[in-house]
């Protein structure tokens, strides 16, 4: 039968019974760490939520509906010479409207995708606007219905531009938020195209070429939309 040594069971017993405290004292300190940890995301939970919140009271001031008596019109168009509008109608209202003009001289019709025009200041609010947008918006956003969709762009939009500082007229205003819309919940540059009825058929013979629709009331027509 073999000896057991005393001292040493005794020592080795020591020894785990430091070891024990050792570990419950880090898984102590562990514990103090996580929930000062949740405390400090409680925090500044709070203070984004007030900051949320004094935005909604004294944020920018609150954009006037567009009308087009206040504001003007959103697109504008002027055929070249020697074409003449033979019909007109809107594809998102008061944003983006077709133009079918007709050239006498070449007996051909053609189909013109009319959008606002963004000038130099616009173009780069709208370039920032839309980079920081992306960073911002969360991955199940692309996943929600469009509806959802279009109030989360919306509001964080309007939260970027308030954040940023970004001092826009409310017919600015306007021209940015529909290409971010476009772009965002839409079909980007062909999204005028998609959204039209009157077309059966969208084609395209290569990269950086003219797209070609079918109209139901003008057959085949060349459009202004480069792909």
């Amino acid at each position: 039968m073999p000896k057991i040594n005393f001292r040493q069971l005794k020592f080795r017993g020591k020894e785990q019974e430091e070891s024990e405290e050792e570990e419950a004292e880090q898984l102590a300190d562990y514990e103090k760490e996580a929930l000062e940890a949740i405390e400090e995301v409680k925090q500044k939970e709070e203070i984004l939520k007030v900051k949320r919140e004094k935005k909604k009271i004294i944020g920018l001031p609150k954009r006037k509906e567009y009308s087009v008596e206040e504001h003007g019109e959103l697109v504008e168009y002027s055929p070249p010479v020697g074409w003449s509008i033979v019909e007109e109608y809107w594809l998102l209202e008061p944003y983006c409207k077709a133009f079918i003009i007709y050239n006498e001289e070449e007996q051909e019709y053609r189909y013109q995708v009319v959008e606002p025009r963004l000038d130099p200041y616009e173009t780069e609010v709208y370039g920032h606007l839309s980079v920081l947008l992306k960073d911002k918006l969360e991955e199940n956003f692309f996943e929600d219905g469009k509806v959802a969709k279009e109030v989360v762009l919306k509001e964080t939009f309007d939260d970027l531009i308030s954040e940023v500082g970004f001092d826009l007229e409310d017919r600015s205003y306007y021209k940015i938020w529909y290409y971010i819309m476009r772009d965002f919940l839409y079909y980007d540059k062909i999204t005028p195209l998609m959204l039209d009825k009157m077309l059966e058929d969208i084609s395209c013979n290569g990269v950086r070429k003219y797209m070609y629709v079918f109209h139901r009331n003008y057959t085949n027509l060349r459009t202004n939309v480069i792909f």
